[in-house]
């Protein structure tokens, strides 16, 4: 099946819509848990509020982080996956592996530097999700 672009970038805008305004990004050390029904595992390392307004609209079949995305570690350790969640925690939207440009396969969320330090200020410069059936 194939879907045209208005409808790509409908079913995108509606991630914002559902996950709702000024959710939190979990960044954990490990493997990503089966999915994201599954409680967390590893280590939380960061805890951001992200921006009400966080995802601009989808464009292209693609849609793309609005605002700076930054947080204070408060535990050292290794990237290793995200949850993206409400803003009262209740319920883990998305969930991706982090790691660096160079990896095979591409991770979900691309860093800079994989190892966290306590306090460390953490900025995501850059993060899209692409529709798929185009």
């Amino acid at each position: 099946m194939q879907y045209s672009l208005p409808i790509i970038n409908a079913r995108l805008d509606v991630i914002e819509t559902i996950i709702g305004p000024s959710p939190r990004l979990l960044i954990y050390t490990g493997a990503k848990p089966a999915n994201c029904a599954a409680p967390a595992t590893g280590t939380l390392l960061n805890r951001m509020l992200l921006p009400v307004d966080y995802m601009i609209a989808a464009s292209g079949g693609q849609k793309l982080k609005n605002g700076v995305w930054t947080g204070d570690a408060i535990a050292a350790g290794v990237q290793g996956y995200f949850r993206l969640l409400d803003t009262a925690e209740l319920v883990a939207h998305i969930q991706g592996t982090i790691g660096l440009a160079t990896d095979i396969p591409l991770p979900d969320l691309v860093v800079d530097e994989l190892n966290v330090a306590l306090n460390q200020t953490m900025t995501f410069a850059g993060w899209s999700i692409t529709g798929g059936n185009a």
